[in-house]
C-alpha cells in the first residue's frame, strides 16, 4: 500500500546552500594537505563590536577623561574613540579589554576618568581594574567574591573599589585598587541589590527589591549597614542609586526620585512614566533616565530643566 521513502543523500538535506554565497576564503590562504595536523597559518584580530549590553545592566555606558566612550558587551570591556573627518563623517575606532573568561556583567570608571573596573560572572569571578589608555591591569580582585560580580563602584578617592555579588546572601564586598587586596566584607542581606555607590571613603548605600542600606566602614575590616527608613506612600524597589550632595538620590520602579539623608527618607518627586533606569550626576546636572524613553535634565537643586524625548 505504501511504498518506502528514499533516503535522500546528505548533499540534497538543503536544496540551495544560500550560505555558500557568504563565504570568501580569505587571502592568502594556506590550506594544510587532507588529514595533516597542522594548523591554518592564520590569526584573528578582533577590529570591531557591534553590540552593547543593555538586557540587565544600568548606567554601563561612561565617558573617560578624554572623551572616549567606555561600555561592554559579551565578556569585553570596550573603549570606542569617535572623530569626525574633513569629509564631515564620523568615523569609529575601538580597543578592547580581553582578560576575562567569562560575560562582563559590572562596570565601573574612577572619577578621575583614567582607571576601569569590570567584573564577571561564575563561580568564582574575577574583578579586573585597568588603565584605559594603556589597557593594561592594574590589579585583579578575587577574595570573597561568589557567583558573580552584581555591581561596581569607586570611593571618591578612586582609591576602594566595592562589589557586590550575586549569590543568595548578596556579599559585599571593599578592596585596595593598587594591591588588589580585600579590606572589608558583609552579607548584604537576602534581597537582591541592584545598585551601590560610594558616598565618601567610608559611607556607601547598596539599594534593590525591598532594598535600602546605608554602610559605613568602620575600622579595617568592619562594615555595619542601616536600614533604609521607608514611609508608606514610597515603593520599596528602587533600582538605582547617585550621590548628589547632601543627598543620596535613588530611581524607583513608580518613576519617582526619592531623595535620602543617610538612612532617612526626605522627599519624592515625580519624574517619568514607569520605571526610572538610570541617575547620572556631574558638577551642573542630575540626569535622569526611564522606561517611558525619556531624560530629563535636572538642575543640582532637582529643578526641572530640559527634557530629551
Amino acid at each position: 500500500m505504501f511504498e518506502p521513502e528514499e533516503q535522500k543523500k546528505d548533499d540534497d538535506f538543503m536544496e540551495k546552500k544560500v550560505w555558500e554565497a557568504q563565504i570568501r576564503q580569505p587571502k592568502n590562504f594556506f590550506k594544510p594537505a587532507l588529514g595533516s595536523e597542522l594548523q591554518p597559518k592564520l590569526d584573528l584580530n578582533l577590529e570591531f563590536v557591534w553590540g552593547y549590553r543593555a538586557r540587565d545592566m544600568r548606567n554601563n555606558i561612561k565617558y573617560l577623561d578624554d572623551g572616549r566612550v567606555f561600555y561592554n558587551a559579551a565578556a569585553l570591556g570596550i573603549i570606542m574613540n569617535t572623530e569626525v573627518t574633513s569629509s564631515g563623517a564620523s568615523k569609529s575606532t575601538q580597543k578592547f579589554f580581553n582578560k576575562h573568561s567569562n560575560d562582563v556583567i559590572s562596570t565601573a570608571v574612577s572619577p578621575d576618568g583614567k582607571i576601569v573596573a569590570t567584573g564577571e560572572i561564575g563561580a568564582a569571578p574575577k574583578i579586573y581594574t585597568w588603565d584605559s589608555s594603556s589597557m593594561l591591569v592594574i590589579s585583579v580582585m578575587s577574595d570573597g567574591l561568589i557567583t558573580g560580580v552584581a555591581n561596581l563602584a569607586f570611593s571618591s578617592t578612586g582609591e576602594k573599589p566595592l562589589a557586590t555579588c550575586l549569590n543568595d546572601l548578596h556579599q559585599v564586598c571593599i578592596f585596595n585598587v593598587i594591591q588588589g587586596l580585600l579590606i572589608a566584607s558583609a552579607k548584604g542581606g537576602n534581597n537582591r541589590i541592584l545598585n551601590a555607590k560610594l558616598v565618601s571613603d567610608t559611607d556607601f548605600v547598596t539599594v534593590g527589591i525591598h532594598h535600602y542600606q546605608y554602610w559605613k566602614h568602620s575600622g579595617e575590616n568592619f562594615l555595619k549597614s542601616i536600614r533604609g527608613n521607608f514611609t508608606v506612600e514610597i515603593t520599596r524597589d528602587l533600582l538605582c542609586c547617585e550621590y548628589n550632595t547632601p543627598n543620596v538620590i535613588t530611581g524607583s520602579t513608580d518613576g519617582s526620585l526619592y531623595l535620602w539623608k543617610e538612612q532617612d527618607f526626605e522627599s519624592r518627586k515625580p519624574l517619568h512614566t514607569g520605571c526610572l533606569d538610570a541617575i547620572c550626576v556631574n558638577r551642573t546636572y542630575v540626569i535622569t533616565g526611564g522606561k517611558d524613553c525619556k531624560i530629563h535634565i535636572l538642575s543640582k537643586l532637582y529643578l526641572m530643566l530640559h527634557t530629551l524625548d
